[in-house]
């Protein structure tokens, strides 16, 4: 049994949706990936900007015994803080919107639901791919390389036939 088109397509349930939540083809889900990997870039980019912030306040002695140099750094980064909390709020929720789990975000590892052989899955990308080439059961974080198959079932579907 395929683990492609025949059982993932998202025409099988009104609005694309079904009692899983979203579906997507591996296609849908390549199309996607200009806008996951800017997102995923800004989850990572602003983690270590948070990271650097909170380690910059944390070696600040207590506000009390601070001259007003010193206070005004930490009010500055206390901002800075916040401003990173807020853009991570925001690409976390793009996400989220699009239906899309952050598998791992160290690694910028995204996981794009769908089925196989009906069962719950994903198609994985990490940062630093040029294309989707791995897929997991969403109860086994095994990696498993996409058969050529599905994606050239994928590409003939999207072929015009010659008459």
């Amino acid at each position: 049994m395929s683990g492609f088109a025949e059982y993932q397509s998202t025409s099988q349930w009104p609005g694309g949706r079904s009692g899983l939540g979203e579906i997507l083809t591996w296609e849908e889900a390549q199309s996607m990936l200009p806008l996951v990997a800017m997102i995923v870039r800004d989850v990572i980019d602003w983690t270590k900007a948070l990271e650097n912030t909170e380690a910059l306040l944390g070696q600040l002695p207590d506000t009390r015994q601070m001259d007003w140099a010193h206070r005004a750094k930490s009010y500055s980064l206390k901002d800075r803080q916040a401003e990173c909390r807020r853009e991570l709020r925001a690409a976390y929720l793009e996400l989220e919107t699009m239906r899309l789990t952050l598998m791992d975000q160290d690694l910028g590892v995204v996981g794009f639901p769908t089925l196989v052989n009906n069962r719950r899955a994903y198609f994985v990308w990490q940062v630093g791919d040029t294309s989707i080439k791995h897929w997991c059961y969403s109860c086994d974080t095994t990696r498993r390389q996409i058969p050529k198959s599905w994606i050239k079932d994928a590409t003939a579907e999207s072929t015009p036939q010659a008459a």
